[in-house]
């Protein structure tokens, strides 16, 4: 499957409310730039979305490429994600033809997103980047994964 190029999701997200399924009450956060707040990589793009009623801010992942298996390996994830109960997991839902996307790049107008509490704060690499000569900080965060029972 072709996934829509990142301008059209753009055009997409701009009108959450008419393209989105289910969480079409999502509306998305805008930077001083005028562009909906997102972070891009090399399998997906990543939007800032806001529940207007209860002010909880989300973010939706959104697919740019194919991955052979994805939707079965997502749906495996998430059954095992959302039965820990550890504060360093956040909820996590696979939506499968959840967004609307006008797209030339696909036959297909209906693509998967991946839904998740948005978590502001600084990337876990850059972290320990930064931080990989104070080995308390280290030591402690690395002690804390471990001990995480899945």
């Amino acid at each position: 499957m072709n996934y829509p190029l990142l301008s059209e999701y753009i055009e997409a997200i701009r009108s959450a409310e008419d393209n989105f399924g289910e969480l079409s009450y999502l509306k998305p956060v805008f930077g001083d730039d005028g562009l909906p707040v997102m972070t891009s990589g090399n399998f997906a793009v990543v939007f800032k979305m806001k529940d207007e009623q209860s002010g909880k801010l989300y973010a939706v992942k959104c697919f740019t490429k194919e991955q052979e298996g994805r939707a079965k390996s997502y749906k495996q994830i998430v059954e095992e994600l959302n039965g820990i109960s550890s504060p360093y997991l956040i909820p996590i839902k696979y939506l499968e033809n959840e967004l609307f996307v006008d797209t030339t790049n696909s036959n297909e107008n209906e693509f998967p997103i991946l839904l998740m509490d948005w978590v502001e704060g600084k990337p876990l690499d850059k972290y320990l980047r930064q931080n990989q000569k104070v080995k308390t900080a280290f030591d402690f965060y690395k002690s804390q994964f471990e001990s995480v029972k899945i």
